[in-house]
């Protein structure tokens, strides 16, 4: 068996960005392997192990990239390609993918594609599935489980996880899986001594510049601005009974919530473009108790930008569609859904939907394309754009629509240090991605009765799937409560279980305690979690990561306690308190 990985060097948090095209410094900042990018070695060389063959590290940047190159042998690769070329640069997600496929049909006979499936740069998720996409293969992500005989993969989904077996070629996209290998001195040596090939453009089977790097990239960056604010107070070292005073009184005075709003075109800067379509699409997305919040929070959104400038629409991919499905959609006030239903459709397959998406989105000709930011949507956006070659603005916060059909989109980028305004200057349609959470969503009554039309479209036959049970990913609430790595005693997990309950708040956590495995990945906040916009937010314990603090960005009050006084979520508070975690919130439950 032949088996790429695709591995990245990425930058330290402290690299610069060019502001006039949004672009890193990668030459002269501090680098490393992105660390998703280790399980994607391992998962490699366990696969290696079993079934035999070779393994080929792949990479594209600068020179500089040679030494994550060198790690991946070092971990195991027989074999290191690094793309560089300055026609290769500034591409994004899109080209970027369809450099690596040129790479991948130039190797020839690969049998699987092996990435991690974001980095900590981008955090985009899109290329293993453009990737996929470009080459025509079927493609599997957010695999947390390799099974090895047979070969196959188990992926997370939205309230599910699915079974796949392995059907080569294919591209798969991992997670944290198996801890990964430290590499020994002996083999880190013995790596610097291999050969180590440098391919450019002429290496390639499309030797054509315009089809590579900034000039061929469909995403421009319009603007980045940094996030960062000084702090509004000093964080208040008080007391144990005046902290738990003051906490009480964020919990139970009303006053501190302030009503959510629905974005507007009048939000963000609007600016002159060609109109393309007089239409905008929504992709939605059912899991096994109804439709995903995170639909209804795009359809509102969809009707509150376009302000019936513009038609909204919807497309729903699924095996069938009982009635409370049915009513749910026909209550979306949207102008019309388009549903297409086949059995092969029961459990997501990110080529099979995609191009049933597509055959939706060539019969409306829409201008912009939205999906949910699930493992779902951040599979199938990618692979629809990779066939419309357009590109996709992943984890958008806010959006603007003009007059004219032109989409801002506004992302965190870099780690949530910076934002980046986005737009697809020439290909269409403009397709974005967006978080849970990161608009509100209308009331059902304020709604008018949507139209719901059947479609047929062709597909590529589906993986062997199968679902492997069902769990629950409730909604946030007004109220979050969020812990984090300064909570040391898993035990303690339930004092706060118990302050969320009498609170009537959602319980959710920092990274941290997702990769310790106290908790699952749905209640994580944060970049590579879930982005959360409660009235009120109460974090204990946590540092406040530039990961973390970009999942809360629409949280409308922060009250934030932490035992280090420099911690940097308190300059970002409302309400910053100095203590001990664990003993203001024994003390609140006792009161």
């Amino acid at each position: 068996m032949r088996i790429v990985v695709c591995v990245k060097q990425v930058p330290s948090m402290s690299a610069q960005m060019d502001p006039e095209t949004g672009l890193l410094f990668r030459a002269s900042a501090e680098s490393a392997m992105n660390p998703l990018d280790f399980c994607a070695v391992e998962a490699g060389m366990q696969i290696l192990k079993r079934h035999g063959g070779e393994l080929i590290a792949l990479s594209m940047g600068p020179q500089s990239a040679q030494e994550t190159l060198r790690l991946a042998m070092a971990l195991g690769a027989g074999r290191a390609i690094l793309l560089s070329d300055k026609a290769f640069a500034g591409a994004d997600a899109y080209v970027t993918a369809f450099t690596l496929s040129q790479a991948i049909k130039a190797i020839g006979n690969v049998d699987l594609v092996v990435c991690g499936l974001n980095t900590t740069d981008g955090d985009t998720a899109q290329v293993p599935f453009s990737l996929a996409a470009q080459l025509g293969w079927p493609s599997f992500g957010w695999v947390k489980l390799i099974e090895l005989e047979p070969l196959a993969f188990v992926q997370e989904q939205t309230g599910t996880e699915a079974r796949a077996e392995a059907r080569l070629p294919m591209v798969i996209a991992v997670g944290r899986i198996s801890p990964p290998r430290i590499p020994t001195l002996g083999a880190k040596l013995a790596a610097k001594r291999k050969p180590l090939e440098v391919w450019g453009l002429n290496d390639l089977p499309e030797k054509s510049p315009e089809f590579y790097g900034l000039r061929a990239s469909p995403t421009r960056v319009k603007k980045i601005y940094a996030t960062k604010r000084e702090r509004k107070v000093l964080p208040l070292e008080l007391g144990l009974n005046e902290t738990v005073k003051i906490l009480k009184g964020e919990l139970s005075d009303p006053k501190a919530f302030i009503e959510p709003v629905i974005a507007t075109p009048t939000q963000l800067p609007d600016w002159n473009g060609q109109a393309k379509s007089g239409s905008v699409l929504a992709c939605l997305q059912a899991d096994h108790r109804g439709l995903c919040l995170v639909s209804k929070e795009m359809a509102s959104l969809l009707i509150s930008l376009s302000q019936g400038r513009f038609e909204t629409h919807g497309v729903f991919i699924g095996s069938d569609l009982p009635k409370p499905l049915e009513d749910e959609l026909l209550a979306l006030g949207l102008d019309c859904v388009h549903v297409c239903l086949d059995n092969d459709f029961k459990i997501f397959d990110a080529r099979p939907f995609s191009e049933a998406a597509l055959a939706c989105v060539k019969a409306l000709n829409p201008a912009v394309v939205l999906a949910g930011a699930t493992p779902e949507g951040r599979a199938l956006a990618p692979a629809l754009a990779a066939h419309l070659r357009t590109g996709v603005t992943a984890d958008c916060t806010g959006l603007s629509l003009s007059d004219n059909g032109e989409l801002l989109q506004i992302r965190p980028a870099f780690g949530g240090d910076i934002m980046a305004q986005i737009l697809t200057p020439q290909a269409r349609p403009q397709i974005a991605t967006v978080r849970l959470g990161a608009f509100s969503a209308l009331e059902s009554a304020k709604r008018s009765r949507t139209k719901i039309k059947r479609f047929q479209a062709p597909h590529s036959q589906v993986l062997p799937l199968q679902t492997l049970g069902h769990f629950e990913d409730e909604p946030a609430k007004d109220l979050v409560i969020a812990i984090g790595g300064g909570l040391r005693d898993k035990a303690a997990i339930s004092l706060f279980e118990k302050l969320a309950e009498k609170a009537n708040a959602s319980l959710m956590c920092s990274r941290c305690l997702v990769e310790r495995g106290w908790f699952d990945q749905s209640r994580q906040i944060g970049l590579s979690g879930r982005s959360v916009s409660p009235k009120l937010l109460v974090t204990f314990g946590i540092s406040g990561s530039a990961q973390f603090l970009s999942g809360i960005k629409g949280a409308k009050r922060l009250v934030s306690i932490n035992l280090d006084k420099d911690a940097p979520i308190l300059d970002f508070a409302d309400v910053p308190l100095v203590g001990d975690m664990r003993e203001i919130a024994e003390r609140c439950l006792e009161m």
